[in-house]
């Protein structure tokens, strides 16, 4: 009996609870049966007149100009490494020396069996000097018709074979000084020299050892590596929207991580004729002056190419531009009403965070932030403190594309 109150105590705090929820959805309405709608708080920028670039950043990596692997020639032991990794060269200078005994050895003997064959050669040349004395002498007897038909030919016969000899052995020296060439070129093959063309200057250095001294080397085993570090290539990737903005002779400005605030001048060396069937994307060589040598090889690149520039237009904040309806544009402020007005526009190249306005010849400002919330004519406010952007932006400001992650523009 004492809970006889609890029922008509929880009907009444059920009837309080949508009275409640009633009210609060009714205050809600009030709004749209009024026609008054809420203002939204957003950022707004004005529009300003620029000088835009239109440019790309690509990422990459750079590579050597030039490189190569100084190998050993033939088998042997590697008995002196003459260079380190980071040692300077030139052209020229000794690399390595491999154990020469044996192809010494074999180059003796390749000379001794020429100074064989050239004294066989000169006791050939004696004898056919004296068959060709006995034929003429013989010649001159049997004209007189002393001597008979049949000594003529056998003294004739005597004499081809004196010279065929002569034939032989001088056969046998050509034979016996290749064989000697061969073997000295076999044993210049024991001293490894860092060659290249002449005509390539720029410092050279040692990028990797490959053998230690006591090696055995095959053929073709490489030794060390050497890299020039006067020009470097930069390696990078144009997407398909890019590649026909990218040309020969283009300025590009490189930046690396270890030197994150200083840019190194470079061009576009050259660009693939060809897309890569599986990424869509095309090689760009970008070649850079390293005389100082404080760039190397395998560092990680950002590369930027400028294509050209469209001086003193409209710009606009690319955080500006939304979409409505499938149309593109943007949400303009009356400061008069404090109303937001959408108006379609049509854009033009984009750098950085701006991007440049075709049409229409707008003016004000444009909400940056909160337009999401808006519809066309609706009320806002403009956060306080949203002080825009400069009116001017210099010229000479250096502004570009993000990169996409392999090269190209957003």
């Amino acid at each position: 009996m004492r809970y006889r109150w609890f029922l008509p105590l929880a009907l009444l705090l059920a009837v309080g609870m949508i009275w409640l929820v009633h009210r609060r959805l009714a205050e809600r309405r009030v709004p749209e049966r009024t026609g008054r709608i809420r203002p939204v708080t957003v950022e707004a920028t004005p529009v300003v007149r620029a000088t835009l670039f239109d440019e790309a950043h690509f990422v990459g990596s750079l590579v050597a100009r030039s490189q190569f692997m100084v190998s050993s020639k033939i088998p042997g032991r590697l008995q002196t490494l003459a260079v380190d990794i980071g040692d300077s060269i030139r052209h020229g200078d000794l690399i390595a020396l491999l154990d020469s005994e044996e192809y010494r050895y074999q180059a003796q003997q390749a000379r001794a069996e020429l100074e064989v064959s050239e004294a066989a050669l000169a006791e050939a040349r004696s004898a056919r000097a004296l068959a060709a004395s006995e034929l003429q002498r013989v010649r001159s007897l049997h004209a007189e018709g002393i001597a008979s038909d049949a000594k003529l030919e056998d003294i004739k016969a005597r004499w081809d074979a004196a010279d065929a000899r002569v034939n032989l052995a001088q056969a046998q020296i050509r034979q016996r000084r290749a064989s000697l060439q061969g073997a000295e070129v076999r044993l210049s093959y024991t001293r490894l020299y860092a060659e290249w063309d002449s005509n390539m200057g720029g410092t050279w250095y040692v990028a990797e050892r490959f053998a230690d001294a006591g090696t055995m080397l095959r053929v073709n085993d490489p030794v060390v590596s050497v890299v020039d570090h006067s020009t470097l290539r930069a390696i990078v990737h144009a997407i398909e929207r890019d590649y026909a903005a990218v040309q020969p002779g283009q300025r590009a400005v490189l930046r690396t991580d270890v030197y994150p605030e200083e840019p190194f001048e470079g061009f576009v060396a050259r660009r693939a004729p060809v897309l890569d069937q599986r990424t869509l994307r095309a090689r760009v060589e970008i070649e850079v002056p390293n005389l100082e040598g404080r760039l190397v090889p395998g560092m990680f690149i950002r590369a930027q190419i400028r294509f050209g520039s469209r001086p003193d237009v409209l710009v606009i904040p690319l955080a500006a531009l939304t979409r409505r309806n499938g149309r593109q544009g943007v949400f303009q402020v009356d400061k008069d009403t404090m109303t937001a007005r959408f108006v379609e526009v049509e854009t033009g190249i984009q750098s950085d965070d701006q991007v440049e306005l075709v049409h229409p010849d707008l003016t004000g400002k444009v909400v940056t932030l909160g337009h999401h919330l808006l519809e066309d004519g609706g009320t806002v406010i403009i956060a306080p403190g949203d002080e825009g952007v400069p009116e001017k932006v210099a010229p000479e400001q250096d502004k570009g594309r993000r990169a996409d992650g392999e090269g190209g523009r957003l």
